[in-house]
């Protein structure tokens, strides 16, 4: 099979065009695809045009596909995929419009086994507006001075869904999480992760922190903690760890969550919708 393989920044993702999602995949260029996923931590194949039964089956290439925690944006016929909108509602909170995932994340890094990947893909897209914002946290632990290397090995850390940092009277808008209905809550208990992670495919290691989820570090004073934590946030949030996604209708982008953090962008105009269909892939625990 042909197609060609187009970096989209220096620091992650490539494009990939030539593939056509709704037509079975041989083992060769499956294995070829995840050879240049574990490289690039990114993947985003252009012109796509799935509808949600083929955006399944083209998910099933990379992994085994799972449900999303918040059970009112799975769908009933495929309760793997959830649809992520700009009219995403806070179902058991206020019922209000909220901005979802605009914080910085990886998906289920509150769960005792995380997902290994995240899959959109962009059935609606405003004109302007709706970027996915991504930190390789690969090159941010490279970059790391040595000593602060030896320093966070063989840490671990607590994480939590319900990080107090949302419990605080805010009015940061790209701070806010829908309320959990007491099934959705009982799935999600606190756990305990490693603050840097040894990909189970390649062996590199990467940060596995993020200032919504990580509550603080175990066996460690409280102050001692924080600051630690906000050193390494203040490296990890900088513009040279960072590749925005410009969405493209018909764009399906695949991105390793044991690596890479993500957001979307709140900058959708008024009256513009953007929708995207979503599965995530099963994983493996922290390492």
């Amino acid at each position: 099979m042909h197609y060609s393989v187009r970096p989209l920044s220096d620091v992650m993702a490539v494009e990939i065009e030539g593939i056509d999602l709704r037509e079975p995949l041989n083992a060769e260029t499956i294995s070829a695809l995840n050879d240049i996923f574990l490289e690039h931590c990114a993947i985003c194949f252009r012109n796509q045009n799935l509808d949600i039964a083929s955006f399944v089956t083209a998910a099933k290439n990379f992994g085994k596909p799972k449900q999303h925690l918040y059970r009112a944006y799975r769908l009933d016929d495929f309760p793997e995929v959830s649809i992520v909108s700009n009219e995403d509602k806070d179902t058991h909170g206020t019922g209000k419009t909220y901005n979802r995932a605009a914080h910085f994340h990886s998906d289920e890094i509150y769960k005792e086994i995380p997902c290994k990947a995240t899959m959109l893909y962009a059935d609606v897209v405003p004109r302007i507006g709706g970027e996915t914002r991504f930190i390789n946290l690969r090159k941010a632990y490279v970059a790391l001075p040595e000593k602060k290397k030896q320093e966070i090995d063989g840490l671990k850390a607590l994480f939590r869904h319900q990080h107090s940092i949302f419990k605080k009277s805010t009015n940061d808008p790209l701070l806010v999480l829908p309320k959990l209905s007491k099934e959705e809550a009982k799935e999600v208990p606190d756990v305990i992760h490693p603050v840097v992670r040894t990909h189970p495919e390649n062996g590199t290691k990467a940060l596995f922190i993020t200032n919504t989820r990580t509550e603080f570090v175990i066996n460690m004073e409280a102050s001692e903690s924080e600051a630690l934590l906000q050193s390494l946030y203040s490296h990890i949030y900088t513009d040279r760890f960072q590749y925005h996604h410009h969405w493209r209708k018909g764009d399906m982008v695949m991105w390793d969550n044991r690596c890479l953090l993500h957001a979307a962008t709140p900058n959708v105009p008024d009256g513009e919708k953007r929708r995207l269909f979503r599965t995530i892939l099963e994983g493996s625990r922290p390492v």
